[in-house]
């Protein structure tokens, strides 16, 4: 049986996060790491990235935009579920559209004097 370690990968360095993990799945937002033990470890604004089965390494990535998109999605999926349209939903997608906008202007004040 394979069990991953899991790094996050930040720019150009990865840190490990967790091992013995046989599990991953979402609850409530979260990216959630099973161990053999069956213990467990939430991960916030995190997506996989890349499953290496030969090396048993699992990347993921980890941004607040993130967390705000999964939020949307669920809510999404929770209006086509029950056949409603919610106000929520718009709530949940001006959220992505802010912390888009919120790391565009920081990436803009690093870099936006380097337009390519």
């Amino acid at each position: 049986m394979c069990e991953f370690k899991v790094f996050i990968k930040d720019r150009d360095r990865e840190s490990k996060v967790a091992e013995d993990i046989v599990r991953v799945y979402y609850e409530e937002g979260k990216l959630v790491l099973m161990d053999i033990l069956g213990n467990k470890k939430y991960i916030e604004g995190a997506l996989i990235s890349s499953i290496d089965v030969g090396k048993e390494k699992l990347e993921i990535l980890q941004q607040p935009v993130v967390k705000a998109v999964i939020k949307f999605i669920e809510k999404y999926n929770e209006c086509l579920q029950k056949n409603v349209y919610s106000l929520e939903i718009e709530e949940a997608w001006e959220e992505v559209k802010s912390k888009g906008d919120f790391i565009m202007r920081e990436l803009w004040k690093m870099y936006g004097k380097q337009v390519t």
